[in-house]
Order: structure tokens, then C-alpha cells, then sequence
């Protein structure tokens, strides 16, 4: 898990850097999802969407997160 967080700093540093690196906000968005921050990896993922409109992966995966972020709503 620290390695995850470790890399999601350094995904920040580029993306304070170059705010519309969309590599970097799908990339990071991918580890907030593993370490189980649903909201960031979406926030993440929108912004990627909003850069590149036609970035059909960027709309699956927070679509996906979307569901997951459902589901585990509803579980609590």
C-alpha cells in the first residue's frame, strides 16, 4: 500500500506540473482505485475525460467505478 501512495505523489508532482497529462490522472486514478479511493479515482478520471473526449477506456473504467462505488454504497 505505501508503494501505491508513493507512486500517487509522484503522479501528483507531474500533474501539478502538466495539469492535462491524462497518462498520469488515468494512471493515478488506477492506484486511488486500488487502495480503495473510489471518489479520487473518478474525479481523476473525469478530468481525463474532459481533456480527451475521446478516450473510450477513461469512460469504461469510470463507469466501472461508478458501479463499484454503488455497490459498496449500498453494503454499508
Amino acid at each position: 500500500m505505501d508503494k501505491f501512495k508513493e507512486a500517487i505523489a509522484d503522479y501528483t508532482t507531474i500533474i501539478n506540473i502538466e495539469e492535462k497529462n491524462t497518462k498520469c490522472l488515468f494512471e493515478r486514478a488506477s492506484l486511488y482505485d486500488k487502495i480503495g479511493n473510489i471518489d479520487s479515482a473518478i474525479a481523476d478520471l473525469t478530468k481525463v475525460v474532459t481533456y480527451e473526449p475521446v478516450n473510450a477506456n477513461a469512460y469504461m473504467k469510470r463507469g466501472n467505478l461508478y458501479e463499484k462505488n454503488q455497490k459498496n454504497t449500498r453494503q454499508r
